[in-house]
């Protein structure tokens, strides 16, 4: 009988093949994790703070807006001469990053509960760069500050709000708020529990008045209807009327020019009456101062002549 031929790995030398891969594999996980943690190649540069925000050896040292490397290490120092700082943080750079000289280290924030970083400003930068060891001067971002400055402020007021409210019973008032608006609901509810009985009332007044209204109403058109027959009818007559009128007013002229040509007549014969009557009158008084002359000097009538004054002048 044949013997059973083995596998690789249920011989001795599949396991000294695995062992082999296994160790190899540790050897490189090992590698990779040194070479992680040491990273590319840095400086040092410390940075000099008198307040420290939430900075650890993990965080980040941006230059521009760009990580150029992080944070190595913080020291505290509670004692400390005049003019020195409490806190000494020691920042990584990779060395293919040269820091100007006159920088200053800003602790800034993403955002107002965001990730710190320590910001490298180069506002103020001159000639040369840094070198290992070097020291700069460290400060808080000053929109920080005045951020968290303007947050204790507003959380003051609002403590005073809030004391103030207690103060003022606003719940006390409120209440009392409530209370009113349920009884002007209960006065509205009334007001339209009494609109609807009036709505009922006029529309049953409306309902007893409609065969009066109706009646009325045919009244009044069948009173239309005769005063529209009247009206015509009296067209109708002012109309004869009018002709009456407009032949009457043609009679009437023509009177009047009659009469005009009898008043020009008659005037015509009192002018001549006239002078008929001057010449008698004239006559008359001719005959009047003769008849006076006769009677006066009746010798006259015999002789023909008249009676002498004293002087020899007939009179």
């Amino acid at each position: 009988m044949t013997p059973k031929r083995k596998l690789l790995h249920e011989s001795g030398r599949g396991h000294i093949l695995v062992g082999l891969f296994v160790l190899a594999a540790i050897i490189g996980f090992t590698w990779l994790l040194v070479t992680q943690r040491r990273g590319p190649e840095r400086y040092v540069i410390v940075a000099e703070f008198d307040t420290l925000g939430n900075i650890n050896e993990s965080t980040k040292v941006k230059l521009r807006g760009f990580t150029i490397g992080q944070v190595r290490g913080v020291e505290f120092r509670p004692v400390v001469d005049e003019g020195e700082a409490h806190f000494l943080v020691q920042l990584g750079i990779e060395k293919k990053y040269p820091v100007p000289v006159g920088t200053v280290a800003e602790i800034r924030g993403s955002g107002l509960v965001g990730e710190a970083y320590v910001h490298l400003n180069v506002s103020e930068e001159a000639r040369g760069s840094l070198t290992s060891g070097s020291r700069i001067v460290g400060r808080a971002d000053p929109g920080m500050a005045s951020l968290m400055t303007k947050i204790k402020d507003a959380a003051q007021k609002l403590g005073s709000a809030g004391q103030s409210l207690s103060q003022a019973d606003l719940g006390g008032k409120l209440g009392g708020l409530g209370a009113d608006v349920s009884r002007m609901a209960d006065d509205l509810g009334r007001v339209s529990h009494s609109a609807d009985s009036l709505l009922l009332m006029s529309r049953d007044i409306m309902t007893d008045m409609e065969p009066g209204i109706l009646r009325t109403l045919g009244g009044l058109d069948a009173s239309m209807t005769r005063l529209s027959t009247t009206l015509g009818r009296a067209d109708t007559l002012v109309a004869s009327t009018s002709e009456d009128v407009r032949s009457s007013v043609r009679s009437l002229r023509l009177m009047v020019e009659r009469l005009e040509r009898v008043l020009e007549r008659v005037d015509t014969l009192v002018q001549q009456k006239e002078l008929e009557i001057d010449e008698t009158i004239t006559n008359l008084n001719a005959a009047s101062v003769a008849v006076r002359e006769i009677s006066e000097h009746p010798w006259k009538l015999v002789t023909g002549q008249g009676k002498k004054d004293e002087a020899g002048v007939e009179k």
